[in-house]
């Protein structure tokens, strides 16, 4: 195939779909890329170069129709905060929501032959259902395209986290819906993917440790805290986590990973979650405070060559006596969250080619979980690759689309 003109809009600081193209060996040039936050922009050129004609600033600036039916494969993620069940949920009425009539949009003017446009599922839910009906709505109004969706996890794709993503997938044809790629088994555990080497920032210290077991009674009296007993380890794959306060009996935990919560706020986040290597990680998290916020924590063994304590005068082993019948960590055993480098594997990056030159923790964090996971990423691009050679394309057509602002979802009629 000749080389592949590709665009990308939200593009990030991390890059999947570059990314993933490079982990294909896919000639490819990026013709334009639109990112609005500065730091992102500066990762996004330190791993893949300026893009060959613009690097866009605002999505709201952009015209696309400089581009019209010159791109290949167009890529989109809008923020996706307003329809996260980590968020605020304001939904398309949302400034950051209403950025997804941008992104339709600026597909409407660039043409290009095939489309993805990725965000959170729980987009499907966002005021009751009502966000997704008018989204789909104005996707299937482009002119001459052929819109399919569907839900794919990183862990069924190759990539040992529990992370679902919706995904619109255009072409620009009359054809048949885009069947999405069969689910793949997983080679590595969360384990396979740890530095062998980790700095002791990453560990909680014993002091925090001391509170935990501290407020252990308090908090286990009001059904939060400790005491969250872990799938066996016959488990193959859980569902997904509960974003909602406290320890139910209904609740799902990853396959052998959740072995415990030090959450003494009683809030049950991803923060005061514990997890075990030998499963999966849980959905990485660009944003949030305190201990594992971003990555969940993790029971790390103890000198196990695998990002393990070493120094022995730091801090004393933590046993399994000094939590008593919680079933929560290993004898010699530390918790620390991952590292950087660690989440960049986590979204699928096994080869290190992610950058992490010039950024804090915080700004990699951001970068890497506000991602795709590549491995996903890979797998839909080469489904598409060979989905488009097997239709016939329509010519480009002149824009249709009009924005609309400060839109009011509950007046919008069914998905025709």
């Amino acid at each position: 195939m000749k080389t592949l003109k590709v665009a990308t809009a939200f593009s990030g600081g991390f890059g999947s779909v570059e990314l993933a193209l490079k982990y294909l060996n896919i000639e490819h040039e990026i013709v334009f890329a639109v990112e609005y936050m500065k730091p992102q922009r500066e990762s996004y050129i330190n791993n893949h170069g300026e893009p060959t004609d613009c690097f866009y600033e605002d999505i709201k600036e952009f015209k696309g129709t400089k581009y019209k039916g010159e791109i290949d494969y167009f890529h989109l993620s809008p923020p996706c905060q307003s329809y996260s069940m980590a968020g605020n949920r304001g939904g398309a009425a949302d400034d950051r929501g209403g950025l997804m009539f941008e992104a339709i949009r600026a597909i409407d003017e660039v043409q290009p032959k095939m489309f993805t446009v990725e965000n959170v599922r729980g987009l499907l839910s966002s005021n009751n259902g009502e966000d997704w009906k008018a989204i789909l709505k104005d996707f299937k109004s482009l002119k001459g395209y052929t819109i399919s969706w569907g839900i794919m996890n990183a862990k069924e794709n190759g990539t040992p986290q529990n992370r679902e993503r919706v995904f619109i997938v255009g072409f620009r044809s009359n054809c048949m819906l885009f069947d999405f790629p069969q689910r793949q088994p997983l080679k590595y555990k969360l384990f396979d993917l740890l530095e062998d080497d980790v700095d002791e920032k990453y560990f909680l210290s014993e002091k925090m440790l001391n509170g935990f077991i501290h407020h252990k009674k308090r908090h286990k009296e009001k059904g939060n805290g400790f005491g969250i007993k872990p799938k066996s380890e016959d488990s193959i794959i859980a569902g997904a986590i509960s974003c909602k306060a406290g320890n139910r009996a209904t609740d799902n935990y990853i396959e052998l990973n959740q072995v415990g919560n030090i959450d003494t706020k009683g809030h049950n986040s991803l923060w005061g979650r514990v997890y075990d290597t030998n499963g999966i990680a849980p959905t990485q998290n660009a944003k949030g405070g305190e201990a594992g916020a971003k990555t969940g924590l993790f029971v790390v063994p103890r000198g196990n060559n695998k990002g393990g304590w070493r120094k022995i005068n730091c801090c004393p082993s933590i046993t399994k006596s000094s939590f008593e019948h919680n079933n929560f960590i290993k004898h010699k055993s530390k918790i620390r969250r991952l590292t950087p480098r660690e989440c960049s594997r986590v979204q699928g990056d096994f080869k290190d080619m992610f950058k992490l030159d010039g950024f804090s923790d915080t700004k990699l964090y951001a970068f890497i979980g506000n991602a795709m996971d590549i491995s996903t990423t890979k797998n839909l691009i080469s489904k598409m690759l060979d989905f488009l050679e097997k239709i016939e394309l329509n010519e480009p057509s002149d824009p249709t689309f009009v924005k609309k602002e400060n839109i009011q979802i509950n007046l919008f009629g069914e998905v025709a």
